[in-house]
């Protein structure tokens, strides 16, 4: 990095003080971004605070702000900072609205995860306004519910709608969603519907549809039986359903949460690591 130094020395020289006047930042970060555009390269102002913004625009008209910059070619990427105060809701809606993505680095692990391993992913958009709508077949599937994801949903007439603002992805980002289904008796050599995703070139304003039928399932499976990826991530699922104090979660059940993760986990797995701590010590706290 050129001036390495002199960026180093401006960083030690930031001092806190008793306001965030975000709008006059977002402001100014856009102004320079529009300065160093360059034709082939992608314009993206990061953008660091605990969101807790007290001083100009906040809320909707911030939102606008960001979307006209998003128009005129710069994305906006959110990282979440700090305790107490902290705006989760808005970070993430600036950065769903700047075409961008959002992340909380809440420890320095998380900071080398998202800013070293996965900044490909974390600054360049591959696809943007990605949606997905799964369609299950009624004659396969009795009842079924979508765990979380609640502030993703889009009415089911939105999916085809280009004009509806959706979400981005990254190099190298994947997206994990667990249903919870109960099948039709007898089902069981059906396929349970079709899984469509529509999405736009990063400069493109007409989206394309894949769509790619569930196989047919010939035998009934048990938890013990799936992959290892399936396992661990059906254990963060159960975690994230306790704190979210689910009414699906009665009668807490952390050592089976622990048991699942521990027999799953990839060898050297830091990340995985971290999560088993987390539920060491929600299950410590008692919540």
């Amino acid at each position: 990095m050129r001036d390495r130094s002199r960026v180093l020395e401006a960083i030690d020289s930031l001092e806190a003080g008793g306001s965030t006047a975000g709008e006059a930042g977002i402001r100014l970060a856009y102004s320079l971004a529009e300065k160093g555009k360059r034709d082939g390269v992608e314009s993206r102002v990061v953008w660091c605070t605990d969101g807790d913004l007290n001083v100009g625009l906040t809320g909707d008209p911030l939102v606008r702000l960001i979307e006209e910059q998003r128009d005129g070619g710069t994305t906006l990427t959110t990282l979440g900072f700090g305790q107490g105060n902290y705006n989760d809701k808005d970070m993430e809606a600036f950065a769903n609205k700047g075409n961008g993505n959002y992340a909380f680095i809440d420890s320095p692990g998380e900071a080398v995860r998202v800013l070293g391993e996965k900044v490909v992913g974390t600054l360049q958009v591959i696809a943007k306004d990605v949606k997905i709508q799964l369609e299950l077949d009624p004659a396969a599937v009795k009842r079924y519910r979508l765990v979380g994801y609640e502030n993703r949903l889009l009415a089911a007439e939105d999916f085809a709608n280009d004009k509806k603002d959706a979400g981005e992805i990254g190099a190298g980002h994947s997206v994990t969603a667990f249903y919870e289904v109960e099948r039709v008796p007898g089902s069981l050599g059906l396929g349970v519907g079709t899984v469509r995703v529509r999405y736009k070139a990063p400069e493109g304003t007409v989206s394309e549809e894949l769509a790619r039928p569930f196989a047919a399932i010939a035998r009934r499976a048990n938890l013990a039986e799936a992959s290892p990826s399936f396992r661990f991530g059906a254990a963060v699922v159960e975690y994230a359903e306790i704190l979210r104090q689910s009414k699906h979660t009665e009668g807490k059940r952390w050592g089976d949460i622990l048991s699942l993760a521990e027999g799953s986990m990839r060898e050297g797995d830091g990340t995985q690591g971290e999560f088993l701590t987390l539920v060491t010590k929600a299950k410590g706290l008692g919540l």
